[in-house]
């Protein structure tokens, strides 16, 4: 009852009532992986829409998907989740690194941007290698790995043009959409409406990019 409650208040925008939620239904059943994954993801959520919380939150969600799969290593929906923590750490990081003049603490972040990237495309190439298996998770978690993985590789073809590698930089990004492209028809999915309107709008910055870094290297025509 508390997991259908906290489930309702997710989609009607009351995230903070949803996570007491969870919480409560927590206190029934802590031995629940799929509850330990919906704190996770509540508590991630949390970390977008709150800047000022949002070390302490994914913190808290990282935690939570960490004991989910504890309980059940191979809940991919939780896997999902702790790949999206690496690229919210690999965006973070990368945003600061913009800004720090060339040297060894630049240099150091970028490699930390790379495992993170490197880390949440591990997961996402095995899960988008997968069938869907909306019966079990009733989402298609292979969609969503799929743009997990493209949001990786954009990820590393930015480490790779702030190192000066253009070429390995168009590479990534080559990659990044071939992975949509190929298949963005099957990312519309009534068991997921927002994934079709995010893997486009990802599909989107990938051509950016690529223009781009084109640009960078004198090929305007391109």
């Amino acid at each position: 009852a508390w997991v259908t409650l906290g489930l309702r208040q997710e989609i009607r925008g009351q995230q903070e009532q949803a996570i007491q939620s969870f919480e409560r239904a927590e206190t029934f059943a802590p031995d629940s992986d799929v509850i330990q994954y919906l704190l996770g993801q509540e508590n991630f959520y949390g970390a977008q829409r709150d800047p000022d919380g949002a070390l302490e939150r994914l913190e808290t969600a990282e935690a939570a998907f960490a004991e989910s799969l504890r309980l059940n290593p191979d809940n991919l929906r939780t896997r999902i989740g702790q790949s999206s923590i690496h690229i919210v750490k690999a965006q973070r990081l990368l945003n600061e690194a913009r800004n720090m003049p060339e040297g060894e603490e630049r240099n150091a972040a970028l490699n930390t941007v790379e495992q993170e990237a490197q880390a949440a495309l591990a997961v996402n190439d095995e899960i988008a290698a997968q069938p869907e298996q909306i019966e079990t998770y009733g989402v298609p978690v292979a969609g969503i790995a799929r743009l997990g993985r493209g949001i990786s590789l954009r990820l590393l073809a930015e480490v790779a043009f702030f190192r000066g590698d253009l070429t390995a930089a168009e590479t990534r990004i080559d990659e990044a959409i071939a992975t949509l492209e190929s298949q963005i028809e099957q990312q519309a999915t009534a068991n997921d409406p927002r994934l079709a309107a995010q893997s486009f709008q990802a599909l989107g910055s990938f051509y950016e990019w690529m223009a781009f870094l084109l640009n960078e290297r004198g090929a305007t025509g391109a």
